[in-house]
């Protein structure tokens, strides 16, 4: 759901203010190509809201350690941007990253509803995710709930979490602003590698919802960089509370292997609006950092987001009975 919703992030919030030309990085792209791009970067500054459809897939096995997960899930919703206060989130969280965190929290409006189904190795999976959102205000239904808190509470069957107050400390729980301390400490072939990680490609055109479109690949080559990782370098971008775990982390890193890792933009060749977005990923990390021997666990994922109705304006309405508990109190007690 994070991927999901960070992709439709992405699409559906222009909130950088610098130039496009500054902001898109077109690698070894032709120039034809790289100013697909460029249009596709202006128009989608322009929307505020847009529908979608879903599907997605995720698998995890983790080796027979805890239970096999095989999830699939369709469907769809619709969001929308309020533009001034993602303008707003961009002016206070600078180029860090923070101002996603902030549009995120308080700035998009929409809902996601998702038919999921599968299997663990203990049971099955079917049920009907619904999250709202409401300038800050995130509603979750029993399924939500159940799906991503691991069960119900009784006599609740929409339980609603205010984000406006929590912003700064949200920001602070993922480093928000630290980005540019961290860079400074990574070595100078980390970041080589770091820098020539990610290749951009253009397949062959294709069609999406009878529109023809171009299709841009990037692909993340995350192995090269992990395979350079030392302690001192682990230790340089721990946290305090962090370093304690310093050889875990560095062993895990030495036992990922990432086959794939990749993100497919299909743009219309006519209106330039981002049509489908087509996330995919491959990864694994053997047992043997855990202290479990022969066993390899193992993450894939897909997600495939359909765009439609740009800029078609919609009201969401919260449900009358929801209880709503304010982020920042829960945040303050630990949760």
């Amino acid at each position: 759901m994070l991927i999901a919703l960070v992709l439709l992030l992405v699409a559906v919030a222009g909130v950088q203010a610098d130039a496009i030309e500054d902001r898109v990085d077109c690698r070894e792209l032709a120039e034809a190509d790289c100013q697909i791009l460029r249009d596709n970067v202006e128009v989608m500054d322009g929307v505020s809201a847009l529908h979608f459809d879903m599907l997605l897939d995720l698998g995890v096995d983790l080796g027979g350690f805890m239970d096999l997960l095989l999830v699939s899930g369709t469907g769809g919703g619709k969001l929308i941007v309020d533009q001034a206060a993602a303008d707003a989130a961009h002016a206070a969280g600078g180029e860090d990253g923070g101002a996603w965190i902030a549009v995120l929290a308080t700035a998009i409006s929409g809902e996601i509803s998702l038919h999921l189904t599968g299997e663990t190795a203990e049971e099955e999976i079917d049920t009907q995710f619904i999250v709202l959102m409401e300038n800050g205000v995130f509603v979750l239904n029993e399924g939500a709930m159940v799906t991503m808190g691991g069960r119900m509470i009784p006599g609740v069957e929409w339980l609603g979490y205010d984000a406006r107050g929590a912003v700064d400390e949200l920001m602070a729980e993922v480093g928000a602003g630290d980005s540019a301390e961290e860079d400074s400490a990574r070595s100078p072939e980390i970041e080589e590698a770091n820098a020539n990680a990610m290749s951009l490609t253009r397949l062959p055109d294709a069609e999406v919802m009878g529109i023809p479109v171009a299709v841009l690949e990037t692909n993340a080559d995350i192995n090269s960089i992990v395979s350079l990782m030392t302690l001192d370098d682990v230790l340089a971008e721990a946290e305090p509370d962090e370093v304690q775990y310093a050889d875990l982390m560095l062993a895990l890193m030495q036992q990922l292997d990432v086959r794939d890792l990749s993100y497919r933009q299909y743009i219309g060749l006519d209106d330039h609006y981002t049509h489908r977005i087509d996330f995919t990923m491959d990864v694994s990390i053997g047992g043997e950092a855990l202290g479990v021997e022969g066993m390899d666990f193992i993450i894939t994922a897909s997600v495939v987001i359909d765009l439609s109705r740009f800029n078609e304006p919609f009201d969401v309405e919260l449900p009358d009975d929801v209880m709503v508990v304010p982020l920042e109190m829960l945040l303050g007690m630990g949760f």
